[in-house]
């Protein structure tokens, strides 16, 4: 199922005992989740998901396809196994926006829990990041 509601895993803070964020890989319950008002996307760790409303090019077109202003091929969210995440424009029509911010077509734009994500100007979900450690100077 591309979409799901699922309980995010306890995460402890970066305080006494946390990993450091050097660590080579997160544990293996760490995802990143896309929370948009109709659904969750999960994001594995290793895995890069493309998100646009083409069922040729995005697993999640179903759910996008409602969404006029979503291009067909729109973006590429990654989550790498060190716990990093990324998200490119793929040349969208309507562009992609993090934390307001307009995205440069092809140009991968680090994500943080917390970040704002917009595909155009009328789909926005919510970055959260679980399972991993969070890196010297995240304050989020």
């Amino acid at each position: 199922m591309p979409f799901a509601l699922v309980a995010e895993p306890a995460t402890g803070g970066a305080g006494k005992g946390a990993l450091p964020p050097t660590r080579k890989a997160p544990a293996a319950s760490s995802l990143l989740l896309l929370e948009f008002p109709d659904g969750r996307l999960v994001v594995g760790a290793g895995t890069r998901r493309p998100l646009g409303r083409d069922p040729s090019f995005s697993p999640d077109a179903a759910l996008l396809a409602r969404h006029d202003t979503v291009s067909s091929r729109h973006a590429v969210v990654e989550f790498r196994e060190d716990g990093t995440a990324t998200i490119e424009d793929v040349g969208s029509r309507n562009a992609t926006f993090v934390n307001g911010s307009r995205l440069a077509p092809h140009r991968p734009r680090p994500l943080r829990d917390g970040d704002e994500v917009w595909l155009s100007t009328l789909l926005a979900g919510t970055v959260r990041i679980t399972g991993v450690a969070r890196r010297k100077g995240d304050t989020r």
